[in-house]
């Protein structure tokens, strides 16, 4: 595809439209970012997940937040965006009307929402600018000096009473996308009676033989030696003989004759976190008598630290048999777009009723073309899907990491770094407005005809399914949206190429290593387009958070210039000529850890007390 000659307006347009075509297709394999970055990019991503609340009626607040910043002595700046999700599209011949809004710091209101929250307070902000407003107060008064809860003797209370209450800030907050995660697991993996894997996996260990139960001799993991009374509740006990490495910790066997055990103490944690959401989402607003509500709150966190130190230890890669490991690794669905799916069904000889088997089964795929509106939740979708060549056990793991963010969210602000005096924290929401409308149907026949010529010589694919892939595709061009991260990433290229950019976005210029939290993944295009724009700008470091290395249909945020986006347009171009000629390349791994935090949290019996002091039962 020739793209030299093509105008500014038409390279946006082919850039979505080829996006579309590949959707769901995994072209490339390269990670964003390296493991030492990690630490520069955890606040932001922290933030941007808190942001990110998953509220079906809030649609800015429910997608993807990406975040940006700067630091000074006297200030801290940041700009915030979410995903584009407006239903209007302009005209290429009209103007765009960017906006913005600016929320300044208030760590006294920070400190009252926290303090409301401690009392029992179930409350969402009025709309998504409320809940901005609320985080940013917040994170100010967790970097002053001195804590606003001086009325507790003990400064170990004071620091429990700020730590149960932001958790309970970000689980409420949060509890549409919690529970959804915790869901999603049914769709990741489609198991017998829609069960959770963590329930199957328990399902048949109590039905197998100890005989067809093989774990290696001496295998022991290490656990919090708080979790001490909760195991034994179950009848798993520590062996003293087999001290752990860790003096806070417990050494505990793993065996043949406790590897159901093991597995319930997973599933236990998984229904009580997700009977907890459930009852949240489904409004429980009234206070229970007696210090239930309390105590409720309280086996929530307590489930989801078990859940975070559980797969710690690495407990769960034991209890996988051969036979688990298959049913799981079989239950999965493969990443591949609509085109890729009708060249191997051709390849393969399949005939309509096999084809249209194959197209039912895209509904078990969370987020697929099949079942939602382009990018409703497609990158949630693609994150949860199995890298190529991912080993079950790993997909597992990483899935579970990502139900305890709430711990995650709450470990790294509650211990962000405290400046006396701590400078204010200014918010500055950027929405670039109504998105231009693409007409996409003259790349249709060029990029058929290049399909063609792909695979002309191998494959003899009907024309008239070809033609039907392509116009889906096509439909999905203006259903698409500009994502966070690509408009933050435009506007950090304004800041280096522009001789006068905005106010906020010229702070960005004086920092050579920019890290931009995301609340999710990058999808493939995201990844790409950070590429470019770092070998644009020469010296200059973009820090994202991993990429899945999806494509979802992407339109491109204002103000790329027209050589990044010819690059772009090569680049998926070559992706559909790999993905179609070369369907049995076994790409890499290119998923990334989940957001993670090591900090420890207190216990949930420390938290209890304070609880029910704080609501005078």
């Amino acid at each position: 595809m020739d793209v030299d000659n093509l105008p500014l307006s038409e390279l946006r347009a082919a850039v979505t439209f080829l996006s579309a075509v590949l959707h769901y297709s995994r072209p490339d394999t390269t990670k964003s970012r390296n493991p030492q970055d990690k630490a520069k990019a955890n606040i932001r991503q922290a933030v941007s997940t808190l942001l990110t609340t998953g509220g079906e009626s809030d649609q800015k607040g429910s997608k993807v937040f990406a975040v940006i910043g700067s630091l000074k002595r006297d200030s801290i700046t940041a700009i915030l965006t979410s995903r584009n999700l407006s239903p209007w599209r302009r005209t290429p011949n009209e103007p765009r009307i960017p906006t913005s809004e600016t929320f300044e710091s208030d760590a006294t209101k920070g400190s009252e929402v926290l303090q409301n929250v401690l009392q029992g307070e179930r409350k969402d902000a009025d709309n998504f600018k409320g809940h901005i407003q609320d985080v940013v107060n917040m994170i100010h008064y967790f970097m002053k000096d001195k804590t606003d809860f001086s009325h507790m003797a003990a400064s170990e209370l004071a620091d429990g009473a700020n730590a149960i209450s932001l958790f309970l800030f970000i689980v409420y907050r949060c509890r549409y996308k919690l529970l959804s995660r915790i869901q999603n697991g049914r769709s990741i993996w489609k198991l017998d009676d829609d069960m959770h894997p963590t329930t199957y996996i328990h399902a048949q260990l109590k039905k197998a033989t100890i005989s067809s139960i093989s774990i290696p001799e001496d295998t022991y993991v290490s656990l919090p030696g708080k979790l001490r009374s909760a195991l034994e509740a179950v009848n798993i006990s520590r062996d003293l003989s087999h001290p752990a490495k860790n003096p806070d910790h417990d050494s505990y066997p793993v065996t043949a004759e406790n590897a159901a055990t093991w597995a319930q103490v997973f599933e236990d944690c998984l229904n009580t976190m997700e009977t907890r959401l459930e009852a949240l989402v489904n409004g429980e607003k009234k206070k229970k008598e007696g210090g239930a509500e309390a105590r409720d709150t309280i086996a929530l966190y307590g489930s989801m630290k078990r859940l975070k130190s559980l797969l710690d230890s690495n407990v769960l890669h034991f209890l996988l048999t051969p036979n688990i490991k298959e049913k799981l690794d079989k239950a999965r669905k493969p990443s591949f777009s609509q085109v890729e799916k009708l060249v191997r069904r051709t390849v393969q000889g399949t005939g309509e009723d096999d084809a249209r088997s194959e197209s039912d089964t895209d509904k078990d795929i969370p987020g697929s073309t099949a079942d939602v509106d382009t990018d409703k939740d497609d990158e949630e979708a693609a994150e949860a899907l199995p890298d190529d060549d991912e080993p079950v056990g790993d997909h597992l793991t990483r899935y579970l990491k990502t139900l305890t963010m709430a711990l995650d969210i709450t470990s790294i602000i509650l211990y962000l770094p405290k400046i006396s005096p701590a400078p204010p924290l200014t918010a500055i929401y950027v929405d670039d407005g109504p998105l231009e409308r693409f007409n996409v149907w003259p790349y249709l026949g060029m990029v058929r005809e290049e399909i063609q010529k792909i695979l002309a010589e191998d494959v003899n694919v009907s024309a008239d399914d070809l033609n039907k892939t392509l116009n889906d595709a096509a439909s999905q061009v203006n259903k698409s949206s500009v994502h966070a991260e690509a408009t933050l990433m435009a506007r950090v290229l304004s800041a280096f190429t522009k001789g006068s950019p905005p106010e906020e976005q010229a702070s960005l210029a004086k920092d050579k290593t920019i890290a931009i939290g995301v609340s999710k993944k990058c999808c493939y295009c995201c990844h790409l387009l950070a590429r470019l724009v770092t070998e644009r700008l020469g010296g200059v470091q973009l820090i994202l958070p991993g990429t899945h290395s999806i494509v979802v249909p992407w339109h491109p945020p204002d103000g790329l210039p027209i050589d990044i986006l010819k690059r772009m347009t090569e680049k998926l171009f070559q992706a559909v000529r790999e993905r179609l000629t070369d369907a049995t390349v076994v790409p890499s791994l290119t998923q990334t850890t989940p957001l993670h935090s090591s900090a420890d949290l207190p216990e949930e019996d420390e938290l209890l007390e304070i609880l029910l002091a704080a609501r005078n039962m």
